[in-house]
């Protein structure tokens, strides 16, 4: 999918920004921890706590100047004294005492690694598939608004909900929650997998979960979503009027979870559906359903959920179309389609029925009978990511980077150990459908997902 630029900041307020580093940074040096050495420059007129002098943000260098960047990384986002502890307490935007600068922006920089709860892998004190340390992570992390993530990549900046339990519990960010509105905040370019957590909460089995307790709009991009009950969970309030309007989700890929996208309400209609009223907005999105065969390479909750499963539910059509002009929509989001013929049939997405935790949803107000449109013929991933006589049965052919290394390491018996990196969600360069005979699985075409997507303007964006 063609990357989706983010829009320019016209504000004249000014940002900072911070940096984390899961493996080789420090919360104990870095931060607002007071009587602590700090390797960041800090305040000309030290640490007050009455005043709350310690945040980086009213760091002035000798020279004048406003310091925009903190170098030394955190080790943490939301440890006791990680990056957002050094976020002034009354939020964004937040004009300093001592510059004089007004901060509306805060941008928390993550550098690769394993972003994860000390107790993540239970006795292990290390992640057994990669060695990798978890970083002592604390979760769900709130953003207030203003305060944004960038990751490095989706394929190494990576975070893991494992529990020590080996059931995994989300989310990772949650917003719709106190200060954590959405308004001024995006994710980019992370992976979040192993929330896996089947407690009867919505919350505690979604990697991302927009709850109903106040309107959030935030803006999710480039992300990798793997091996989760749900990718985004979104949870609105209508009878309150705190729904989750404007919320962009651009250029993710949802893989081998039992939900993309769920969009509900807290409570039913006299009907029984937790009807989708929040009005999203989602382009240049990959759902793929189907579980790669090479499951036991990722253990620890790496495991996907089985069973059936769905890209999305309760997202109305005009959340997935854009205008092209001339009074043309188009819909650059891909899955696999619905099916009624040839046998046999199968829903991909709209199936109404509950997904546990999950309770069955629909979308808002329906237009055309309220079923989600199928995908462009060019976007429709079924024939490269099912069997076509078992569908999702693990049986696949080629899309992502991980299906060509994997089906590479299959028709190479010499070679032994062979790392197939199944998080490896890149779009393979082509693509190609499932054979029984797996020797013959290879590309065949030329990926069309490859700058298949919306190439958004700035300048010209209508939804």
């Amino acid at each position: 999918m063609a990357a989706a630029p983010l829009a320019a900041q016209s504000s004249p307020e000014l940002v900072t920004h911070f940096y984390v580093d899961p493996h080789y940074g420090s919360d104990s040096n870095v931060g607002n921890s007071p009587g602590a050495p700090w390797n960041n420059p800090r305040c000309t007129n030290g640490c007050s706590t009455a005043t709350n002098l310690c945040n980086p943000v009213d760091v002035a260098l000798q020279s004048g100047a406003v310091l925009r960047n903190n170098p030394w990384p955190f080790k943490t986002i939301n440890g006791p004294n990680g990056a957002l502890a050094s976020i002034p307490s009354g939020g964004l935007p937040y004009t300093s005492p001592v510059t004089g600068v007004t901060t509306r922006y805060v941008i928390i920089h993550l550098m690769p690694g394993l972003y994860a709860r000390t107790n993540a892998f239970g006795s292990s004190p290390r992640n057994p598939d990669n060695g990798l340390k978890p970083n002592g992570e604390v979760f769900p992390i709130h953003l207030p608004k203003g305060v944004s993530i960038q990751g490095t990549s989706a394929l190494n900046t990576v975070f893991c909900l494992g529990d020590g339990q080996n059931s995994g519990k989300g989310p990772a960010f949650e917003f719709g929650t106190g200060n954590a509105t959405g308004e001024g905040t995006f994710i980019d370019s992370i992976a979040i997998y192993g929330a896996l957590k089947d407690d009867g909460v919505g919350k505690d089995a979604s990697a991302i979960y927009l709850s109903p307790n106040v309107a959030s709009s935030p803006t999710i991009t480039n992300c990798f979503f793997y091996g989760n009950v749900c990718g985004i969970g979104v949870e609105g309030d209508i009878n309150a009027g705190k729904v989750h309007d404007g919320t962009k989700i651009f250029n993710n890929t949802f893989a081998y979870n039992k939900l993309g996208i769920w969009n509900g309400s807290k409570a039913p209609d006299s009907s029984g559906f937790h009807i989708g009223y929040s009005k999203l907005i989602l382009v240049n999105n990959i759902f793929d359903l189907n579980p790669p065969p090479s499951t036991n390479n990722l253990t620890n909750y790496g495991h996907y959920p089985l069973g059936t499963n769905t890209a999305m539910e309760g997202i109305h059509p005009d959340d997935l179309l854009v205008l092209l002009g001339g009074g043309a929509f188009g819909n650059f989001n891909a899955y696999p389609r619905n099916t009624t013929s040839p046998f046999p049939l199968r829903d991909r997405f709209d199936r109404n029925i509950a997904f546990p935790p999950f309770p069955k949803t629909k979308p808002r107000n329906p237009l055309s009978g309220g079923v989600t449109p199928q995908p462009s013929s060019n976007l429709d991933i079924r024939d490269y990511t099912e069997n076509p006589n078992n569908g999702t049965s693990g049986q696949r052919g080629i899309l992502f980077v991980a299906d060509l290394l994997y089906w590479w390491g299959q028709n190479n018996s010499s070679v032994s150990n062979f790392d197939y990196s199944p998080h490896d969600l890149r779009l393979a360069p082509g693509v190609g459908p499932y054979q029984a005979n797996f020797s013959l699985i290879k590309t065949t075409v030329v990926n069309p997902l490859v700058n298949g997507g919306w190439a958004v303007d700035p300048n010209n964006f209508s939804l």
